[in-house]
């Protein structure tokens, strides 16, 4: 849910695993409904639009503006694995993650094949916290071009960027 992405700087490490749109947003999976009060951060959400089981449904999505503006301080340096798509197509997201204290932004310069996205977490995650590397060594196990066909027969490039310190433990 949006609110619950401003209690995200309780946690030191976040992992983001969903849907982004023009490297600016990242869609909650919250369903849109009219009962809920956001008008005071209003400019900072967006509704994105499905087809989902073959009903039109509505959901929130949150901009880069929303995460400086609404997402408290992180008290220690943090770091962002953002797994969504399109996420790293733009600095946006990781500029917006930095001012709030996660100096270290991992993203996406495109839309990934589900089960390549899951392979490459847990690659990252394991190097991390298994074999007790630092960011910059971790991020090594999942750089290079992952290229794929869509459902329309054209052919996607899809590649990790890492913006930001890549020394934490």
């Amino acid at each position: 849910t949006w609110q619950s992405l401003m209690e995200m700087s309780e946690y030191a490490m976040v992992i983001i695993n969903g849907l982004g749109v023009d490297g600016r947003w990242i869609v909650t999976g919250q369903e849109y409904t009219d009962i809920l009060d956001y008008s005071s951060i209003k400019e900072y959400i967006g509704i994105y639009s499905a087809i989902v089981d073959g009903k039109l449904k509505n959901y929130y999505m949150v901009n880069d503006n929303f995460i400086a503006q609404c997402i408290a301080k992180v008290n220690e340096r943090g770091m962002i694995f953002n797994a969504s798509a399109s996420g790293a197509n733009s600095n946006w997201l990781a500029d917006a993650f930095d001012k709030v204290g996660y100096p270290t932004y991992i993203g996406l310069d495109n839309m990934p094949d589900k089960n390549w996205i899951m392979q490459k977490t847990e690659q990252f995650l394991t190097s991390m916290f298994v074999e007790r590397n630092n960011t910059g060594n971790a991020f090594k196990t999942i750089e290079g071009i992952y290229e794929y066909k869509d459902q329309y027969d054209k052919n996607i490039n899809v590649t990790f960027k890492m913006k930001g310190d890549d020394s934490l433990y």
